[in-house]
């Protein structure tokens, strides 16, 4: 026996000092997986010459099972770091928890509680994943993970290969589709820029910004666009708050050019929007979007309250009016957009969800970025205007095994944490 003891002392002293590596590693594979950076895999086996996989490999089908499998061997192991995960902001669970409940009135019961499990165990990890990380670590594996992944997409792209171009030229590279990479990007952006923020010479952050600007054009994405310029806005705002002489000047100077932007519209007789998408070489419908919006609005008017039941519309509940836009736009699959997918699953139950918890993630990074004194921790604020620009034209956020979801619920938890450690202090 004790022959046995001494033999098993040192390897499980060895598996102990591995066990962060192992979990870091896992994390870096998990945003991956979220983001779609290994779509390729089924693009080179089953997309050859086409814009989507024909099927799926057993990689992909496999993956998330053994993410569940692994992170619940984290959380047995260390129960008590998914506790203090869940109290730093228990309040993410209020979205899951209304699409759990929506099985009782579900069109489509057996749909519902598959997604609304795959979506709780998401929030899960999120939350295992913000409780063992910080803010700033947050940032640094997002720009690690999405910086070889976009940068990757981009040198494919360029090199010619023929899954990392879909039919009408735009890059995807290791993503499943050029919109895909377009969110990882601005996603990527968002980090590196954080991470210049609190050192600008930070070369994690300084390859990452580059990668990510560099995708923007290749990925002909108008959103992702839009969303970088806006990240890129806020930035500037975020960093100069504590210099009121410096943002009152530059308030003044984007009054004087918002005068002159109204003042050229009036003498031109055109409108910004109709420019702006003659700029982003888009029709005024966003690519059909506008038609889906108005199809989404008409199954609202139908149950206002309580919706379908989550992810139960596509499966069981398309009537004749959804089915002319689909002939119309393809086999989209969403409404593209956010909100409204919500309200046409869960009512304006699941809406009241989603907006308490953007408000109280809004809340706690206010009193977060108030708090600390790194600077990079300004990702948790590019993070939500990522999420919120790019939520109204796309379903982003608040779905199952999405990076979004994922980095939505571990900032939260990671914030949470730490306003709790800087309370202990003072």
């Amino acid at each position: 026996m004790g022959t046995g003891r001494s033999a098993a002392g040192p390897l499980g002293t060895w598996l102990a000092l591995q066990l962060p590596r192992l979990e870091y590693a896992v994390f870096a594979f998990l945003l991956a997986l979220g983001a779609g950076a290994l779509g390729f895999i089924d693009n080179r086996l089953y997309a050859v010459g086409t814009d989507f996989p024909t099927q799926f490999s057993t990689f992909t089908i496999l993956s998330w099972p053994a993410v569940y499998l692994l992170f619940a061997a984290f959380m047995l192991h260390r129960p008590e770091v998914l506790r203090q995960g869940i109290a730093a902001a228990p309040w993410v669970f209020a979205f899951p928890l209304v699409a759990a409940l929506s099985v009782a009135w579900s069109m489509d019961r057996a749909v519902t509680a598959g997604e609304a499990f795959r979506l709780v165990m998401t929030v899960l990890i999120g939350v295992y994943l913000g409780a063992r990380l910080s803010v700033v670590g947050l940032a640094r594996l997002t720009a690690l993970v999405l910086g070889v992944a976009v940068g990757a997409s981009v040198l494919l792209h360029l090199a010619g290969v023929d899954f990392a171009t879909m039919i009408n030229g735009a890059a995807r590279g290791v993503f499943y589709h050029k919109n895909t990479l377009g969110n990882a990007a601005v996603v990527l952006i968002a980090a590196a820029t954080a991470l210049l923020v609190g050192r600008p010479t930070d070369p994690l952050g300084l390859l990452g910004l580059v990668a990510g600007l560099a995708a923007l054009p290749f990925a002909d994405s108008a959103t992702a666009i839009v969303t970088a310029g806006i990240v890129l806005a806020g930035t500037g705002v975020l960093v100069l708050r504590n210099r009121p002489l410096i943002l009152a000047l530059w308030v003044g100077f984007l009054l004087i050019a918002l005068a002159l932007v109204v003042g050229f519209f009036l003498a031109l007789g055109t409108s910004p929007v109709e420019l702006l998408f003659g700029a982003l070489d888009k029709d005024p419908t966003l690519t059909g979007r506008s038609y889906l919006w108005e199809t989404g609005f008409l199954q609202l008017e139908q149950r206002p309250v309580l919706g379908t039941g989550f992810a139960a519309f596509w499966t069981a509940a398309v009537d004749w009016r959804t089915l002319r836009v689909l002939d119309l736009l393809g086999q989209v699959g969403h409404f593209h957009n956010t909100l409204l997918e919500i309200a046409v699953e869960l009512g304006l139950v699941g809406v009241v969800a989603a907006l308490a918890t953007l408000g109280l993630y809004t809340r706690t990074a206010w009193r977060h970025l108030r708090s600390t004194r790194d600077r990079r921790a300004v990702f948790a604020w590019l993070f939500l205007f990522v999420l919120v620009a790019t939520g109204l034209t796309e379903v982003y956020g608040f779905v199952k095994h999405s990076t979004a979801t994922l980095l939505l619920v571990a900032l939260a938890v990671a914030m949470g944490k730490e306003l709790g450690a800087f309370a202990r202090r003072r």
